[in-house]
């Protein structure tokens, strides 16, 4: 029980400046303190997951604007999508791009990533991957079978299995890893997606 209580709401340290961040409960709400001064007015319903950008430049949270509707506050300002469970909070390398996964029922799950929900659903989803240079790829399932979504875009052949994707240096292209036809697919597709 305790360990589960420290990964929700535990105090995280800030990567660069060593300052400490907590979830805190103040007249029946729930808000964040850094180094025991109140950062965002407390104001949610629930707050907890809470996650620094590896160069410490930006806080981000799941937050519950009211109860039952979860979302993610990036520096104490909540996204206007919300949903029911919203779960695996991923912030990029770089700080600059936020991501998580939205369900309104636990068996169609959305990628939110930078205050947008991506137009798919799937019938389960892994955790979001960042790619070095730009915003997000994501491995899931769909209907018994898997794919990977690149920046929204499914790739459009489907696997029986599907492995991480693998990014290039320069964050251009991703390494698809597949199981077709009961066997792993010999050469590996490569695939540069399209943005737009």
């Amino acid at each position: 029980m305790g360990r589960h209580l420290r990964l929700r709401w535990g105090p995280v340290f800030n990567p660069a400046t060593g300052q400490v961040a907590a979830p805190v409960r103040k007249a029946g709400a729930w808000g964040m303190a850094i180094d025991d001064v109140m950062a965002w007015d407390p104001k949610f319903a629930q707050l907890w997951h809470q996650a620094y950008a590896p160069d410490g430049s930006r806080l981000a949270a799941i937050v519950a604007p009211s109860f039952g509707a979860f979302t993610v506050a990036v520096d104490g300002t909540p996204w206007a999508a919300t949903f029911p469970v919203v779960t695996d909070l991923v912030i990029s390398a770089t700080g600059g791009h936020v991501a998580a996964l939205g369900s309104n029922d636990n068996t169609a799950f959305a990628v939110l990533c930078d205050g947008k929900v991506w137009g798919g659903r799937y019938d389960m989803a892994w955790k979001p991957v960042f790619r070095p240079m730009a915003p997000i790829g994501r491995e899931r399932g769909r209907g018994g079978v898997h794919t990977v979504v690149c920046d929204g875009k499914a790739y459009p052949k489907s696997f029986e299995k599907c492995f991480a994707p693998a990014f290039s240096p320069d964050g251009t292209k991703v390494l698809i890893r597949g199981i077709e036809g009961g066997r792993r697919i010999g050469s590996w597709p490569r695939w540069k997606p399209s943005h737009g």
